[in-house]
């Protein structure tokens, strides 16, 4: 079995997936590098291997400089509830 997933996809204000935006992931732990969302037709979507361990993760949505333009999303991670965790982000304007 495949352990263990945040995934989901970025989209502009009209819906299209957004290619290579990053998506940041921590815990109290660790911060895992940065994932980029993919292109073509994948386009906007990305998954980022979090481990097995119950775990309180955060999730952003960071530009091409690293800054964070999206609200912190909180998951309160349990494998032995869910394999995976999505998290869609769509912009507003």
């Amino acid at each position: 079995q495949n352990c263990c997933y945040i995934l989901g996809t970025v989209r502009d204000a009209a819906g299209n997936g957004l290619e290579g935006v990053q998506i940041r992931a921590f815990n109290e732990w660790n911060t895992l590098p940065p994932a980029p969302t993919k292109g073509g037709s994948e386009a906007g979507k990305y998954d980022i291997p979090i481990g097995r361990d119950v775990v309180t993760c955060y999730v952003m949505v960071l530009d091409a400089a690293g800054n964070q333009i999206s609200s912190q999303f909180q998951i309160q991670f349990d494998p032995n509830q869910a394999n995976g965790y999505r998290v869609d982000w769509q912009r507003t304007y």
